[in-house]
């Protein structure tokens, strides 16, 4: 079992949550957190889906465990052929009705690939991948990362990056490919190929043409059938957030920028909220407000934390998990721009929907939450699964965390 926190509080003491409000909490009591499953305490992990009856979550490797009410064993899926140990997985997605994954090996080869899990010989095939290019001012190579957008299919970000001799690398190129969720968008997917056929499904910006860095998030507006994307273009200072649209009903393949957000920050998340109807996005700023962004009816607006100097990561809607409507706000470690001091993760906020106000932990039991290490993690990513009641958190470097019937416990 994982160890609290060594944190040793004799009496109550008073902590001030993004409301403004004072809350009095007494964490003399505190708890031991159940580590009731077999991923490392240490794992960082990045994205969280489902696949069939499957959870499936990615970092260093790839790992799936049975969907059901209480919580089974993560078994890592089998390593895919020519990448080296020391590889990683950036992205993994579920597109027409299969299990994707983008891999990097990050020896000297550089060895980025785009790979398919075929469920009948229980394997990883390889359906694409670059080596290190050759190029005249150095060696460059890629990145590969898939984001979903539900039913509609599936895009593709190619990073290009240049690496020096010291191995210090640097972005060259960034581009985005789009493939219907259907048999000819998977067969056009398997036929990528960035190096000969760089043009082919290729998402155009017409209004946007600075597009030249990572995409940072991509989420589904189900009911404007829009797609939104975000990025942020190169700067110094962090105001260099754009968030672009695709029309659905026109093409998923045409994004221009939306002109009515904020672009006084860079943006960290996008997420969208079907049971409410809105957007949300994660911003960083130039001083101790990150404020989260949020359009409801047409019209953005902006809540934050104003005593609490926070960076939000991820979003999740919990509908059912409380008595008023609320979605969670992950936070993540970031460095102060101000002082350049090291901020930790926070762990997360919630938000109350129908008021547009942040407070600390509510839906769960408090005393097991503060006494947890997700209290101070960076969270990557949140999944809730509505037939269970579950709420899942993958973090940086603090592994899995399961909430179920109101308590937290490391997976």
């Amino acid at each position: 079992m994982k160890l609290i926190r060594n944190i040793i509080l004799l009496t109550a003491i008073v902590l001030t949550g993004c409301s403004g409000d004072g809350i009095f909490q007494n964490l003399e009591n505190e708890e031991e957190i159940l580590d009731t499953n077999n991923l490392s305490s240490g794992t960082t992990l990045n994205q969280f889906l489902l696949f069939g009856d499957q959870y499936v979550i990615n970092g260093k490797n790839v790992w799936h465990s049975t969907r059901e009410s209480g919580s089974d064993t993560w078994d890592k899926y089998p390593q895919p052929d020519k990448y080296d140990s020391d590889r990683t997985f950036p992205s993994i997605a579920v597109f027409n009705g299969q299990l994707y994954a983008t891999v990097i090996s990050h020896d000297a080869s550089y060895r980025s690939g785009i790979i398919r899990y075929n469920s009948t010989s229980e394997e990883w095939e390889e359906i694409y991948h670059t080596n290190k290019l050759d190029a005249s001012s150095g060696t460059d190579f890629y990145r590969f990362r898939l984001f979903p957008a539900g039913d509609k299919g599936i895009y593709l970000n190619a990073i290009q990056y240049n690496t020096d001799d010291s191995e210090n690398s640097t972005i060259e190129d960034s581009s985005l490919y789009f493939f219907p969720d259907s048999p000819a968008g998977a067969a056009a997917l398997a036929a990528f190929d960035i190096v000969n056929s760089p043009t082919v499904n290729r998402v155009t910006f017409p209004d946007s043409s600075d597009f030249d860095m990572p995409v940072v998030a991509i989420a589904l507006d189900t009911s404007a059938n829009d797609v939104y994307m975000i990025y942020n273009t190169s700067g110094s200072t962090p105001d260099n957030g754009i968030l672009a649209v695709a029309d659905g009903d026109s093409s998923y393949f045409s994004f221009s920028a939306e002109t009515t957000v904020s672009d006084n920050y860079d943006f960290l998340s996008l997420y969208y909220s079907p049971s409410y109807n809105m957007l949300f996005i994660g911003t960083e700023a130039d001083d101790d407000d990150h404020p989260i962004l949020y359009k409801s009816g047409g019209t953005w607006s902006s809540i934050f934390c104003e005593d609490n100097d926070v960076e939000f990561s991820a979003f999740v809607e919990i509908p059912d998990l409380y008595d008023r409507p609320s979605v969670l706000a992950g936070t993540r470690a970031f460095e102060d721009p101000t002082s350049s001091s090291s901020i930790q993760g926070n762990g997360y906020y919630q938000i109350y929907t129908d008021d547009m106000t942040i407070h600390d932990n509510k839906f769960s039991d408090d005393n097991n939450y503060e006494s947890s290490d997700l209290a101070d993690a960076t969270i990557q990513n949140f999944y809730y699964d509505a037939l269970y009641s579950k709420v899942y958190a993958t973090t940086y470097n603090q592994g899995l965390w399961l909430n179920q019937d109101e308590n937290w416990s490391q997976e």
